[in-house]
């Protein structure tokens, strides 16, 4: 009996955490779009003010924001199971077939994520001091969204290797 409760307890603290990192990454790409349209947006009208001269970072930054939204994106896509799949090759398996397929899929795809962050994590501390040209920041927080979005991707995808489905997602009935 106390073996369940603390597995119990340890599930709730594991759903605690990802609702927590998952809510972060929710807020990154909201922050990261909103500043993407409202830079763009003052950019444009400050090319036709006259005495007024467009933002000469706006387009170095934008781009950066869009590696970043693309890969946190590409996590919640992942978590939506909302990928692309190997539907059309599988349908012509049979069913024990389809699952064994789908489990080394996924463990080809985790074991890249892992190249992913480590690369990543390197080629953000290789260049750390290197500093963005149109303004004053490193470039290493642009790198780091390599690991940190890979990192996302590979929670969720282990997720759903080990539980088939991804557990924390919320149901229609939930919401």
């Amino acid at each position: 009996m106390k073996v369940m409760k603390n597995g119990m307890a340890f599930w709730k603290v594991c759903k605690i955490a990802y609702h927590f990192i998952d809510l972060i990454r929710n807020i990154l790409i909201v922050v990261f779009f909103s500043t993407i349209i409202i830079v763009c947006f003052a950019d444009v009208i400050l090319r036709y003010i006259p005495w007024f001269m467009s933002l000469g970072w706006a387009e170095e930054i934008l781009r950066y924001l869009n590696v970043w939204i693309i890969l946190l994106g590409a996590s919640v896509a992942t978590k939506h199971g909302s990928h692309l799949v190997m539907k059309y090759f599988l349908r012509f398996s049979q069913e024990k077939h389809r699952v064994l397929i789908t489990k080394i899929v996924y463990i080809t795809i985790l074991i890249f994520l892992v190249i992913f962050i480590v690369f990543g994590t390197q080629k953000t501390i290789q260049n750390i001091e290197q500093q963005v040209q149109a303004f004053p920041i490193t470039i290493a927080w642009f790198y780091l969204a390599i690991p940190v979005g890979s990192l996302y991707m590979f929670i969720d995808y282990l997720l759903i290797l080990v539980y088939g489905h991804h557990p924390f997602l919320k149901t229609e009935k939930e919401e």
